[in-house]
């Protein structure tokens, strides 16, 4: 995550998650960098009211599909901000099936999260009935960054401890069922949720870009990190305060995951915000 100046062509895109592809949306820019989010207002199919018009065209309306338009001609800088803090160290995964993450390092994957558990202090219980509570993994969309840092990761939720297939061999250890699949060969990095971290460090990012909010025409903002990170739209009393974005027209949604910008190219991400902020007026490419 971190900040990202460009003057290239943008798409902003809401997506409806029962009718749409919305991985698919993020990387078919062609191109163009896509930011938005996929729509949360409703949790079953046709829920979700898409408006679009054009210039010589009069509004439709439509349950299904996506709705957006590019932009060009502005400079704009686009910041993505985990709600979660990562801990530990990055793994590369050795042995998963499907959305079952099974081993990390040659390592049970349970063992491994235990541990790193343990190294922060605040370990919440693991429990093969319970939810993961706050728990994240990072999967990494970079793994070889020339400068030798940190990968940079998108987050996907962990849905629960997995127990093993029906006639397995004794012994066999379990896995985590993760929100989508995953195969080995890939880093990932646990993280933790954390709302003073993440608040802090989406304005540390603002800070870094001298980003000056009171004269900034607009900025958009997609956050599904909704009770993780401070809702810059809202304000929250640990987080960005309305009064930071001064003047600027701020439009945005809560989501069920928004497109970021990692890597020099897009991604759908999860439990973040995006916000995109205009340093001129744009215009429709």
């Amino acid at each position: 995550s971190g900040p990202r100046r460009s003057s290239r062509v943008r798409t902003v895109l809401w997506a409806d998650p029962f009718s749409s592809d919305p991985p698919g949306l993020a990387a078919a820019g062609a191109g163009r960098l896509v930011h938005g989010g996929v729509l949360s207002g409703s949790s079953q199919a046709g829920g979700n009211t898409l408006i679009s018009a054009t210039l010589d065209q009069p509004a439709r309306v439509a349950a299904e599909g996506a709705v957006g338009l590019a932009l060009r001609g502005a400079r704009a800088t686009a910041i993505a901000q985990s709600g979660a803090r990562p801990i530990g160290r990055s793994h590369v995964v050795t042995a998963a099936d499907g959305s079952r993450l099974i081993g990390l390092g040659g390592r049970p994957v349970l063992d491994v999260l235990r541990e790193t558990l343990e190294s922060t202090g605040e370990a919440p219980p693991l429990d093969a009935e319970a939810p993961m509570g706050g728990l994240a993994i990072g999967i990494a969309v970079d793994e070889h960054r020339p400068d030798g840092r940190d990968p940079i990761c998108r987050l996907r939720p962990m849905t629960g401890i997995a127990p093993p297939p029906r006639g397995s061999p004794p012994g066999t250890p379990p896995g985590l069922r993760l929100a989508e699949p995953i195969r080995p060969g890939r880093t990932v990095r646990f993280h933790l949720r954390d709302s003073r971290w993440a608040s802090e460090a989406l304005q540390s990012s603002l800070d870094e870009q001298a980003i000056d909010l009171a004269t900034a025409p607009a900025a958009l903002v997609a956050i599904s990190a909704a009770r993780e990170i401070a809702d810059p739209l809202e304000g929250d009393a640990e987080g960005v305060h309305p009064a930071e974005f001064g003047g600027a027209m701020g439009i945005g949604l809560r989501t069920a995951g928004e497109f970021v910008e990692l890597g020099g190219h897009s991604e759908l991400d999860t439990l973040s915000t995006s916000t995109l902020v205009f340093e001129g007026p744009p215009s429709l490419a």
